[in-house]
């Protein structure tokens, strides 16, 4: 009993992985790492990769080859430091906010465990309230989309800059589905 599922413990192993209950993290021994790193940079040299080590041919694609070449990049970090909770389930948000942006400027406010508020807000420039389109700017260069964009990233840099955010979930309320869909997802606009 003391070694089966139903003891209790600090640290239980599952999928290959340790989980950390008191430090609520998750963690691969340094054997597993190593042996993905080897095959990882055993299948990054090659096209094809033999049926006994993938149970099929697996053509590497250029973007095959860049999600695996993520992988390893990953395995790399999480040699140095385990994967915590909350960067694969969001926990309790602690820190809640919404910010907006328009031609005139962007501003926001966050609301965080037990302290004031944190409120953010400033004009643009005038170099970029010119390249805003428009019905009276159809050339310009930027769309209210990019400035709402610009709005949610600043509004999470002024929280970074003054509230303990690391390994804590963030909630930001914005009007703009292109620009937190941008942001959550890690894209750009080109």
């Amino acid at each position: 009993m003391a070694m089966g599922d139903a003891s209790w413990h600090t640290v239980k192993e599952a999928l290959g992985w340790n989980w950390g209950a008191t430090t609520k993290t998750l963690h691969l021994k340094e054997k597993r790492v190593s042996k993905a790193l080897s095959l990882l940079g055993e299948v990054l040299d090659c096209k094809r990769v033999s049926l006994k080590r993938w149970q099929q041919v697996v053509w590497l694609t250029p973007e095959v080859r860049e999600q695996l070449e993520i992988f390893q990049n990953f395995l790399h970090g999480h040699a140095k430091s385990p994967t915590t909770l909350e960067e694969l389930v969001p926990g309790v948000d602690l820190h809640v906010g919404a910010c907006d942006a328009a031609k005139s400027g962007r501003g926001g406010v966050w609301f965080t465990d037990g302290e004031e508020a944190i409120v953010l807000r400033g004009p643009y420039q005038e170099a970029v309230k010119k390249e805003v389109i428009s019905d009276h700017n159809l050339t310009g260069k930027l769309t209210n989309s990019g400035l709402e964009l610009e709005g949610t990233v600043l509004h999470h840099f002024v929280l970074g800059k003054t509230a303990q955010v690391e390994g804590e979930t963030t909630y930001t309320g914005c009007d703009n589905t292109p620009a937190v869909s941008w942001r959550t997802k890690g894209s750009s606009i080109s």
